[in-house]
């Protein structure tokens, strides 16, 4: 078994002639930017050097020699989703992130979800509104190894990620994540995470990624990000709708909300599942 890194991804690189490497780097190491900005790059090739065979081998070879880059999962290098025509100042309002588990994470979470039905209880705001939302929530997915392959994970995307929706620092201080059931007339009016009181004002950006069994039995539940341009607050909305294994980014200033979800029954195992997190600005 070869020796990889903890949240690796794992990775081909095919230079001209065809020649494939392949080999494992942390998910937050800057060589993957570097290599995909020498798949792109038109001025003068450079050395770069790979390490294979768990650090054991290098492979040194010109940038102008690299065709192509596969990736492991897969690790986004462009702005995402076409829907995302809404402006907001001068960045997008959201980055889609499709695939952003493997096929068998993404089976292994939902099976995590159904086996601790019984650990999912109301959830809450922090406004206090009764009635303001409506949903199941596990918190002891903040305890579990799930939290630290998201965070891995997110960290492969966060550059591009704040790049693109015009979130200046890197700096990321205390995060949260909770995994959310929504069923049959579930919702969330709109809101903004990042508030003004001491919980929620230093958070920077929300995630929602997006889990559920197939073929799909619920309708509706879709995210709205709407501007306040408008009259009463609204302006522009973009409804994105649920796409199993897709994670959706953006800044936790963003009104948004969620539309009721319509079953037929109110079977658990049929609910709309997301995992939903915040990073906060360090310190």
């Amino acid at each position: 078994m070869k020796d990889e890194p903890l949240n690796a991804i794992d990775i081909t690189l095919i230079l001209r002639g065809d020649s494939r490497f392949e080999t494992a780097l942390p998910a937050a190491d800057p060589l993957l930017a570097d290599l995909h900005a020498a798949v792109q790059q038109h001025s003068p090739s450079r050395l770069m050097q790979v390490p294979l065979d768990g650090g054991r081998t290098a492979l040194s070879f010109a940038s102008s020699e690299l065709v192509s880059v596969l990736t492991t999962p897969p690790v986004l290098i462009e702005a995402a989703d076409s829907q995302a025509s809404l402006q907001t100042g001068s960045y997008l309002p959201c980055v889609c992130i499709d695939d952003f588990l493997t096929p068998d994470e993404n089976t292994r979470l939902l099976q995590y979800a159904l086996n601790n039905e019984s650990e999912f209880s109301p959830s809450d705001v922090t406004t206090g509104h009764e009635g303001y939302r409506r949903s199941m929530v596990l918190q002891t997915i903040q305890d579990s190894p799930w939290r630290t392959l998201f965070e891995g994970r997110l960290d492969v995307h966060l550059s591009h990620i704040c790049q693109t929706l015009g979130i200046d620092t890197l700096a990321v201080g205390k995060r949260e994540i909770q995994l959310t059931a929504s069923g049959k007339g579930d919702f969330f009016k709109l809101h903004r995470d990042a508030g003004e009181d001491v919980g929620t004002a230093a958070r920077t950006l929300t995630y929602v990624y997006y889990f559920f069994r197939e073929p799909q039995s619920f309708s509706g539940g879709n995210l709205l990000l709407t501007d306040d341009t408008g009259a009463n607050g609204r302006g522009k909305v973009l409804a994105m709708r649920p796409q199993n294994n897709r994670l959706v980014a953006f800044r936790a200033d963003q009104l948004h909300e969620v539309e009721p979800v319509f079953m037929a029954d109110d079977a658990f195992s049929e609910s709309r599942f997301t995992v939903n997190g915040w990073l906060r600005a360090a310190d």
